[in-house]
């Protein structure tokens, strides 16, 4: 199906929007997303990811070139994904240099409360 006719499924808010453009469009996204992710459950759900944001992006969007509108809704969605899975944890590891810290404030588990040692 043509581009333009699946951009006037959006605008009628017909789902088949949706089935059109992953007909036309799978291989693709799916070849973008797993590209930059390297895992395909991943890739798989960005790519559902696109659909739902071009659904809620046409209309008012109208975009000339559906092929690149889609392109650059799941590259931006896998780019987001793959800075999430390889963000440091937070604390950047800092968090036993602090709890090492609070040993020496904190009493000992087996202490009894009001005893001093």
């Amino acid at each position: 199906m043509e581009d333009q006719k699946i951009i006037a499924l959006y605008f009628q808010r017909a789902e088949t929007a949706i089935t059109e453009s992953k007909n036309k469009y799978s291989r693709l996204l799916l070849s973008i997303s797993y590209g930059i992710l390297k895992i395909m459950a991943d890739a798989e759900e960005c790519e559902n990811d696109t659909y739902l944001k071009t659904w809620n992006a046409i209309p008012p969007k109208q975009p000339e070139n559906l092929q690149a509108f889609l392109s650059k809704i799941v590259r931006n969605l896998s780019l987001d994904r793959y800075d999430s899975l390889h963000a440091e944890k937070r604390g950047g590891g800092e968090v036993p240099v602090v709890l090492e810290e609070l040993s020496e404030v904190l009493p000992d588990k087996g202490a009894i409360p009001g005893e001093s040692n």
